[in-house]
């Protein structure tokens, strides 16, 4: 048998979990690329290091950027309208509607459409990535709306947070978006 056609096992993502839960290292490496990991050992924060401390009162406001516009979301707008042919679902209201971006989209269609809706995933998940944003600088404020995100998620759910909690059970979904995926510990 050619080289080529070994395939080595996957892991399951419970096996995934697993292993970074048992090497904090990794976790800590990934948030501290993310920008999203607490100093330790008397470390400074990106915002003391650069200058832009903010106090307990700023609690009540979204997180300092650096004094940048409103992002240019409009790829996304355009993506939107390249596939306004296929048809809305209705999402339904959640707890979180009133954190979405206007952008977000929810179609449905037949399984002859599946190509054509995993390009317009695509598509709009790379316009997403791609828009310009400002730096937040108020990183402790950011971790509070992060924490209360995940805490929402964890308490009421969500459609992917259902689907981990199912398959991991509670522990272990908190412990991945806690330590992992959002770096709120």
């Amino acid at each position: 048998m050619p080289a080529q056609d070994i395939k080595a096992p996957q892991p399951s993502l419970s096996d995934a979990i697993n292993m970074l839960m048992a090497n904090p290292q990794i976790i800590s490496t990934v948030a501290s690329a993310l920008g999203n990991v607490s100093p330790k050992n008397g470390e400074k924060t990106d915002a003391e290091r650069s200058g832009n401390e903010h106090s307990k009162e700023d609690s009540a406001e979204p997180p300092k950027t650096a004094d940048a516009p409103a992002p240019d979301l409009s790829a996304l707008d355009c993506v939107t309208a390249s596939f306004s042919h296929l048809p809305d679902r209705d999402p339904g209201e959640h707890w979180y509607d009133d954190i979405k971006l206007p952008q977000s989209i929810s179609k449905k269609g037949k399984k002859a459409h599946t190509a054509e809706l995993d390009a317009m995933t695509a598509a709009h998940f790379d316009a997403y990535l791609n828009a310009p944003s400002a730096n937040v600088t108020d990183i402790e404020k950011k971790r509070e709306l992060s924490a209360r995100y995940v805490n929402g998620l964890l308490e009421r759910g969500g459609p992917s947070t259902d689907v981990f909690k199912k398959t991991l059970g509670m522990e272990a979904t908190e412990k991945l978006f806690r330590n992992v995926l959002f770096g709120t510990n």
